[in-house]
């Protein structure tokens, strides 16, 4: 199933370039970008999601302890990249803001 996995993480990456400005790529001189762009990255994401889902469903028990820790890890490393960017854009706000003098 580990094949499966990999190319449902794969599709679903395709499918996060979807909402890029570059958008997905088509041929080695195309990309489709704009609403298309959107609605094939959506639909790349739910196929994805779904080959995930059925990698899980047709894993041994010990394949199924695995994917729960990939996946906690996954969900572990986006919270940490939030706060990590969300401090990065209150320090930038922070120092944008005119410091008011007083008379």
């Amino acid at each position: 199933m580990s094949g499966v996995l990999e190319l449902s993480v794969l599709v679903l990456a395709l499918g996060a370039k979807g909402f890029t400005r570059t958008g997905i790529p088509w041929s080695a001189k195309r990309n489709v970008t704009g609403k298309a762009a959107k609605v094939l990255g959506a639909l790349c994401v739910v196929v994805g999601l779904l080959g995930i889902g059925f990698a899980y469903w047709a894993s041994p028990q010990a394949g199924r302890k695995a994917l729960e820790s990939v996946g906690q890890g996954i969900v572990i490393g986006f919270l940490g990249a939030i706060v990590v960017f969300g401090d990065l854009i209150r320090r930038r706000l922070a120092s944008e803001e005119p410091e008011d003098d007083p008379p």
